[in-house]
């Protein structure tokens, strides 16, 4: 009855359409539109299909940027236009067809008409279930690609018996339903290849993967940076800035490595030990995989531990040496003598700093109360960012809070925390606005899709979401829940695509933070 429906309010669009020039618009309502600026554009839209239950192929046009539509028509007759929320989708199509020389022409609210051609494309056949995505991984020298895809209620797969694909020099196989691509070239660009599945019903499904791009097969190598404090080593893993590690793994199963707030440390070091040919395998808040060479480090003659500086601005610049809470100060010695230093409250604290200036490869001596010493190497830092910008800094995680938590106040501890972890480079926007909204308070506060969409826009770009954009991702958000069945889970995916977008880059240059 659903179907019958669905097919019958098409067809009664089409047929108003036609009689009042009203919705999909004929030849005439366009050609006879007056004062009608027509642009004709060289950029070639893309075209995704899906199947609606079970029998009526759809393609939606993908544009290389928002548009406001109103009204449209192609070359090709047979082809009905449709534009939903913003959205153009064809009608009409025939399955297992190949369309040639298609152009359309739409109309915006403003009244100006924009043509473009479409490339030549092939609808799927009934057996088509949606699109799937490929991360690759580096597994001891081999590339392997793992396929995730969304569930189609219409046409579910079931327990998969068997699977090709459609490039006969990859081999692809499955456990338990999960989809790999072994045969993977390096640096390769892969696109237009399609899965045939026959499930254990022997029902044949159709998936089709999104293009992806391999990595090289030399594994990246990463710097391991040792320190040394309360007789225990520890080696903090330079990781790149555009990966945020939630799990990982090394292959010395005598060493432990921890993953807070997206850094990865080895624990249980072992003194006058030198490592190597390591291998750690990271994965990210999207769910990929990542595997790196640790480069050689030796925990031989390390007497040193690390600290990072808390720069102020009251009526001069000073740092404050961020040092282990139980080491009390009597007296300390700093490689730089242009840098002077006072002790106040069991903190160091460094005076003469130079405003837009970055410090490096500073190191301090501690000398405790029991006149032991104690060698310091001071991280990179520098007195441009967080004094320039912290009042902007300040103010959009103020809103972030408020807009997230619906607080009256905010926690002045964590308030800090963040102004300061932002301010000072030591994390970025992206992974300020993960923390905060994979949170269970974040889920508890809000009441259902359209809540949490909103509240993203307000707290990732203080701003009210346009129609188009809220609908789009109300749509993707209920796409993730139904398919990994956890909120906290959807919302970090949901945010973490959000965060490629130019507008959120935007906001983090504006506020001179990291990405």
């Amino acid at each position: 009855m659903k179907k019958n429906f669905l097919k019958l309010l098409v067809c009664a669009a089409i047929c108003v359409s036609s009689v009042s020039g009203a919705g999909v618009p004929n030849n005439i309502s366009l050609a006879q539109e007056s004062n009608i600026v027509t642009v004709a554009s060289e950029v070639i839209p893309t075209i995704k299909f899906s199947l609606h239950e079970g029998d009526m192929i759809i393609g939606t046009v993908i544009f290389d940027k928002k548009y406001d539509f109103v009204e449209g028509k192609t070359s090709d007759s047979s082809i009905t236009v449709d534009i939903v929320d913003g959205q153009v989708q064809f009608y009409n199509l025939k399955p297992n067809t190949t369309y040639k020389n298609i152009s359309i022409t739409l109309k915006d609210k403003d009244g100006k008409l924009h043509t473009f051609k479409i490339g030549d494309f092939t609808t799927p056949d009934k057996t088509f279930v949606g699109y799937g995505n490929v991360s690759v991984t580096n597994s001891q020298g081999n590339l392997i690609g793992t396929v995730t895809y969304t569930e189609n209620p219409s046409l579910p797969i079931g327990k998969i018996n068997h699977i090709e694909i459609s490039d006969n020099s990859l081999k692809v196989d499955v456990i338990n339903n999960v989809i790999t691509i072994q045969n993977l070239k390096e640096n390769t660009k892969y696109s237009n290849l399609t899965l045939r599945i026959v499930n254990d019903k022997k029902e044949v499904r159709t998936i089709s993967l999104n293009e992806f791009t391999t990595p090289s097969k030399d594994i990246s190598q990463l710097d391991v940076k040792i320190s040394f404090y309360n007789n225990e080593y520890r080696g903090d893993i330079i990781l790149p800035e555009n990966i945020f590690a939630v799990k990982a793994e090394i292959s010395d199963k005598s060493l432990l490595v921890d993953t807070v707030n997206g850094f990865v440390t080895i624990l249980n070091l072992k003194p006058e030990t030198t490592y190597e040919n390591l291998v750690l395998n990271i994965t990210d808040e999207k769910n990929q995989n990542h595997s790196f060479k640790l480069k050689t480090f030796s925990t031989k003659n390390k007497d040193f531990s690390y600290a990072d500086v808390k720069v102020e601005q009251l009526n001069m610049i000073q740092g404050v040496v961020i040092l282990p809470n139980n080491l009390k100060i009597s007296d300390a010695k700093i490689s730089d003598p242009n840098i002077k230093f006072v002790i106040e409250n069991n903190s160091l604290i460094l005076l003469n700093l130079k405003p837009n200036t970055t410090y490096e490869n500073l190191k301090i001596i501690v000398q405790d109360e029991n006149k032991e010493l104690h060698n310091f190497v001071i991280n990179k830092f520098s007195t441009t960012s967080g004094n320039q910008n912290l009042d902007k800094i300040s103010a959009y995680v103020k809103n972030a809070y408020i807009k997230a938590f619906d607080r009256t106040e905010i926690d002045q501890d964590g308030f800090n925390y963040w102004v300061e972890q932002l301010s000072q480079h030591k994390i970025g926007g992206r992974q300020f606005i993960l923390n905060l909204l994979e949170t269970d308070e974040f889920i508890k506060v809000t009441k259902d899709s359209k809540d949490k969409i909103t509240r993203i826009y307000a707290v990732m770009f203080n701003r009210v979401p346009d129609f188009e954009g809220l609908q789009y991702w109300i749509k993707e958000y209920e796409k993730e829940v139904s398919v990994i069945k956890d909120e906290k889970k959807s919302v970090a995916n949901i945010v973490s695509r959000m965060t490629d977008s130019d507008e959120f880059k935007n906001v983090v240059i504006d506020l001179g933070i990291k990405y």
